[in-house]
């Protein structure tokens, strides 16, 4: 599993993840993936696809 460190700004609006990936074929460099999100708006997308029918799962990869 990959490492991986969550964010959040002092106002709680922005969530920022910080993954590690591991799984990189050139093992001579680090890749480091930022994902990062303001809460209401992915409040908003999440209440989107979970109404067109997307279903909650535990994590798939």
């Amino acid at each position: 599993m990959s490492e991986e460190h969550w964010l959040i700004n002092s106002n709680r609006s922005e969530v920022k993840r910080f993954i590690k990936n591991d799984k990189s074929i050139v093992r001579l460099f680090e890749f480091i993936f930022i994902e990062f999100w303001e809460i209401d708006i992915a409040r908003e997308i999440y209440e989107i696809i979970f109404s067109q029918g997307w279903e909650k799962t535990k994590m798939a990869w």
